[in-house]
């Protein structure tokens, strides 16, 4: 991890840039920190609104609701626009740039990848009802480790964020996949740093949240240049306070102890934890409904394989350039789906030591090799089903656009004739799987009775529910469909409930009808 160094005394210092929160890059670690904006006093209405909300998320770019795009002002267009390829504008001597906003989604990707993290900030009143500048807020800050509804082009790679207790006598290491709901846990001394860095390297995290102050003890356990980039967070100190961390694990989860998550003496893997809970809970509280699932990772079970093995032997990243392309991964990675992708990766990163459960696995796999047809019905079945764990995932943040939902009945519908492959084998894993099958046959059949087979992309778009679905909807739309016959008829209802045979219903500007 390199460090720039003070022009005046030549000591290393960490690197500042325009936004806040620092970030690992190839080739070296790059401090990034809120600069503070000058303000005009002949500033618009507009600007002071942009101003106030900048400076409450002065770690993120903002992204500044404006009619039909999200702009961008000041550093933050100057740092966007060359990572988003997009023109640097100004108007009246303010730097801006913007992305329209129902392609926000090509662009977020970019952003979080090279480690920034952005602001959404929307509209949140009607223009045509607003007296004076339209009221806007931070809907969402989304973080490369948080961002579970945003699609990246690495599928098969978990988006994990790793929040790390750095104390003098060990460290304590929390990491959370959002999307599959689990946090995992590890503590250790400093004479086991080895442990920590090697976890660190095989999860590849896109953000890493650790406690202000720490930074000496960071760089020690860092994957080393060329590495995929990592958002750097610091975070407050009381964060990882055990009392305060155990605090906010037991409230999250509804427990009276930590000893049915194993953690009951873990106080620094406890306050990983805690930390990232109260972390997500601040820039994600919508993240929090996700994550379901805590425990703490055992080696015993696995073949601990360090940071050089993996590298040396690419694993899961080639030498020449960090893709997967050419790697052992990529020769056996014959998986149809992306959460399979992921589960192979894991199982590469983490082989099995035990005897009976390597046995099992390779009986189960030779059964498959030897059932040539039930195996490619099974994977013709399989391709079939999207990202199961992400849709879900957007589902529950709110953030799921129609289409989602109906990728969701697709994703579904194959689980029955899955069930019916996967109970003709009798090998243990696959019994154990049949045992545990879910075909969430109800869920599929809610979407399919309330949700059209081809809706808008946009909920504000409408085209959304079926006919059918709901009484009052249809009502609506038949009037909306048939105005004039539906008028006519309310004329006529109104002239034989008053007795006026000349009452007419009409329009003007002023009263409507």
């Amino acid at each position: 991890m390199k460090n720039c160094r003070s022009e005046r005394s030549g000591s290393p210092r960490p690197c500042r840039g325009p936004q806040g929160g620092a970030r690992l890059q190839k080739g070296g670690a790059v401090g990034i920190v809120g600069a503070p904006m000058a303000k005009d006093t002949s500033l618009t209405p507009m600007m002071e609104q942009y101003f106030r909300l900048k400076e409450l998320h002065p770690d993120a770019l903002l992204f500044f609701r404006l009619g039909d795009f999200y702009e961008m002002f000041y550093e933050d267009a100057h740092t966007a626009a060359p990572v988003l390829d997009i023109a640097l504008t100004s108007r009246q001597k303010v730097p801006m740039c913007g992305v329209p906003y129902h392609a926000v989604s090509s662009y977020l990707p970019k952003l979080l990848r090279a480690g920034f993290k952005v602001a959404i900030c929307e509209q949140v009143e009607d223009p045509k009802a607003a007296k004076g500048v339209v009221r806007r807020e931070v809907i969402k800050v989304l973080t490369p480790g948080t961002a579970v509804e945003v699609e990246t082009e690495e599928a098969k790679e978990g988006t994990f964020i790793v929040s790390l207790a750095l104390e003098e006598d060990g460290w304590g290491m929390a990491l959370a996949d959002l999307s599959a709901g689990e946090v995992r846990t590890l503590e250790g001394a400093w004479s086991e740093a080895k442990l920590l860095a090697d976890e660190l390297f095989k999860s590849a995290p896109k953000e890493i949240l650790y406690p202000q102050g720490a930074e000496e003890a960071l760089r020690r356990v860092l994957p080393r240049d060329g590495e995929p980039e990592i958002a750097l967070s610091p975070a407050e100190g009381w964060l990882f306070d055990p009392p305060q961390a155990a605090r906010a694990v037991l409230e999250h989860f509804g427990a009276r102890s930590l000893a049915g998550f194993g953690l009951e003496d873990k106080p620094r893997a406890v306050a990983a934890a805690g930390a990232l809970l109260a972390y997500v809970k601040k820039v994600r509280r919508d993240s929090l409904a996700l994550v379901h699932r805590l425990s703490y990772l055992h080696a015993g079970g696995h073949l601990v394989l360090d940071a050089t093995t993996v590298r040396n032997l690419e694993l899961v990243r080639n030498l020449r350039d960090g893709r997967t392309r050419g790697t052992l991964l990529d020769v056996i990675d014959f998986t149809v789906t992306a959460p399979g992708g992921r589960l192979l990766r894991s199982w590469l990163l983490r082989p099995l030591r035990d005897v009976a459960a390597i046995a099992a696995r390779q009986d189960a796999v030779a059964e498959a090799l030897g059932a040539t047809i039930a195996r490619r019905e099974l994977r013709e079945a399989l391709k079939g089903i999207l990202d199961l764990e992400r849709i879900v995932g957007k589902i529950a943040l709110a953030a799921a656009h129609p289409r989602d939902l109906v990728a969701l009945k697709r994703s579904l519908a194959p689980l029955p004739h899955l069930e019916g492959e996967v109970r003709a084998f009798s090998s243990g894993p696959f019994r154990e799987l049949a045992a545990r099958w879910d075909n969430a046959a109800d869920v599929a059949a809610l979407v399919d009775k309330a949700i059209l087979d081809e809706p808008a992309f946009l909920l504000t778009e409408g085209g959304l529910v079926k006919d059918g679905w709901n009484a009052e909807l249809d009502e609506l739309r038949s009037v909306s469909r048939s105005g004039k016959s539906f008028i006519a008829q309310l004329e006529r209802r109104e002239r034989e409930r008053t007795g006026i045979g000349s009452l007419k219903v009409r329009y003007n500007k002023v009263f409507g009808y």
